[in-house]
C-alpha cells in the first residue's frame, strides 16, 4: 500500500523486481489517492504491475485487502514502499516457510537506512503491561531484562529465528490460504496495529507467527507521516483501544492501558525537547494526545477528508 512515497515506491519495486531470484513474481500495487503522482509513476515504469489506483485513502487494511484479492500466488510478500529488499532475502523467507509449515506470517529483520536493526517483533500483544513496558521504552532501559526479553521477541543465541505474538508490518511474508481463511486484515483499523489483528486472529486459528534475523529489510520508516504526526500519534492511540475492545478486555484494564498510553505520549514529548532539540516534535506529540481523546475522528486517517 502507498501514499505519497513516489521515489521509494519505484526503489522498492526496483528491489523486488531484481532481487527475486528464481521465485514466481507478481507484483500488486495499490494507491491510495496519492497526490504525488505515485500511480503514474507506477504505471510508466511498470507496466505489468497490477495498478490498483484509489481516488481516496481507504485506510491500510483495507487498501492490503484490495491487494491481496489480486494475488494468485501460495505467498504473498506484503510490503511497506520505503523498503527495499536486498538480493536473496525473498527466496530466503520462502525457504524458511517450506521449512516450518505451522507458521503462518513470518517477517524479517528489519534495519534501518543506516544499518542499524529496527524493533521487529513482539512478545506481547496489546494489554496494560505491553503500554506499560512501552511507555517505559523498555527496549532501551533494559533490552536484557526478563521484561524487555519479554516485550521483545527475539532468537536465542546462536539460533536465527523465534516464534512472535507479533511482527510488524513492513515486509510480512504469509501464507495466501491462510490470509484467505482469516478475511484479510480487520478494515475497522484505519492505520496501526492492523498486522498484530492479523497475527493474534491467525493464532487463534492455530497457525505460528515467526521472526527470521537470518533475512533482513532495509527499512526507512514513517516516510510519508512526517508532516503529520500528530495525527499518526492519535490514530495509534485509537487503534490500540480498538484491539483491546476487540479482545474484550474489561474497563479496568483499559483505563490501565490509557494511562500508560498517555505516558508513553508524554515520554515522547519529552524526548522531542530534550534529546532531539525539536519543538516541533514535542508540539505533534501533545497535539496527538489531544486527538486522540477529545478530537473528531473524520479527517484524521492521511489523505481522507472530514467528509468521507
Amino acid at each position: 500500500m502507498n501514499w505519497n512515497t513516489r521515489d521509494l515506491l519505484i526503489q522498492c519495486m526496483r528491489s523486488v523486481r531484481d532481487n527475486a531470484g528464481d521465485a514466481p513474481l507478481e507484483i500488486i500495487v495499490v494507491d491510495n489517492g496519492s497526490g504525488d503522482g505515485s500511480a503514474e509513476a507506477v504505471s510508466g515504469a511498470f507496466p505489468d504491475a497490477h495498478l490498483i489506483a484509489n481516488e481516496r485513502n481507504l485506510g491500510f487494511g483495507a487498501a492490503c485487502n484490495q491487494g491481496l484479492s489480486r494475488a494468485t500466488g501460495d505467498f504473498v510478500l506484503l510490503l511497506n514502499p520505503d523498503t527495499v529488499i536486498p538480493a536473496g532475502a525473498i527466496e530466503a523467507l520462502l525457504g524458511f516457510m517450506d521449512e516450518h509449515p505451522e507458521v503462518g506470517i513470518a517477517g524479517p529483520l528489519l534495519v534501518g537506512t543506516d544499518g542499524r536493526p529496527q524493533i521487529s517483533s513482539f512478545g506481547l500483544f496489546p494489554s496494560p503491561l505491553e503500554a506499560f513496558l512501552r511507555s517505559l521504552r523498555i527496549w532501551r532501559l533494559a533490552p536484557r531484562s526478563a521484561l524487555g526479553r519479554r516485550f521483545l521477541a527475539a532468537p536465542r543465541e546462536g539460533e536465527s529465528w523465534a516464534y512472535a505474538k507479533h511482527l510488524l508490518g513492513a515486509c510480512l511474508l504469509a501464507r495466501k490460504e491462510l490470509l484467505d481463511a482469516l478475511g484479510g486484515f480487520d478494515e475497522d483499523f484505519l492505520l496501526f496495529l492492523e498486522e498484530t489483528d492479523l497475527c493474534y486472529r491467525a493464532q487463534e486459528r492455530g497457525s505460528r507467527c515467526a521472526y527470521s534475523v537470518g533475512t533482513h529489510v532495509v527499512h526507512a520508516g514513517e516516510q510519508s507521516m512526517q508532516d503529520i504526526l500528530h495525527k499518526t500519534g492519535a490514530l495509534y492511540i485509537r487503534s490500540y483501544n480498538l484491539f483491546c475492545r476487540k479482545r474484550g478486555m474489561g474497563l479496568p484494564r483499559r483505563l490501565a492501558v490509557n494511562l500508560f498510553l498517555i505516558l508513553g505520549i508524554l515520554a515522547d514529548a519529552g524526548a522531542g525537547l530534550l534529546r532531539f532539540h525539536s519543538p516541533r516534535r514535542a508540539a505533534a506529540s501533545m497535539r496527538g494526545l489531544y486527538h486522540a481523546y477529545f478530537g473528531p475522528s473524520s479527517g484524521l486517517l492521511p489523505g481522507r477528508s472530514a467528509k468521507d
